[in-house]
This record gives C-alpha cells, structure tokens and sequence, in this order.
C-alpha cells in the first residue's frame, strides 16, 4: 500500500499502527458533542466542496453557515462587512 503523504510504501506494521491511531482518533471524536459537531461540520463543508473550484475564506464560511441549522452552531465571518 503507498503512504500518499510519505510517497513510500508502508509496512503492515505501519499501516496497523496508522489504523489502530486512526480508529482511536475517531472514537475520541464521536465522544465529544464539541469534536462531534466540528467533525460534521467538516465532513459537510468537505462534501460540498468536492465539485467546487472556488476556495475562499469568505466562500468556505459561508458553506459552513449554510449547514449551520444541522449541527447548531454558525461562524462569524470576519470578511464580510456588516450592513447599517
């Protein structure tokens, strides 16, 4: 199996210590509502980008208070200006 990041191939070992991590990682996740709400805010940000070229700070906050109403929670976006 390649390891995209180092570009090398990984050992079994490696690639069970990466899962073991990785597995442990997710279950710290899920038992936090904070890191559980982050965690699908990202996942929902990650699947709205994947046929979206446009990639701005402005662009990405906005997706993420348009999803806001299902995980509770919005940001405040510090690029727009604030109308009077």
């Amino acid at each position: 199996m390649d390891c995209p990041v180092m570009n090398t191939r990984m050992r079994h070992s490696q690639r069970r210590n990466l899962h073991n991590y990785a597995t442990g990682f997710y279950l710290f996740t899920l038992s936090s509502r904070v890191y559980r709400k982050e965690l699908v805010k990202l996942t929902l940000l990650w699947k709205s980008n994947q046929d979206t070229t446009e990639l701005t700070a402005a662009s990405i906050i906005r997706r993420i208070n348009a999803q806001a109403k299902l995980v509770g929670s919005a940001i405040v976006n510090p690029f727009e200006r604030k109308s009077t």
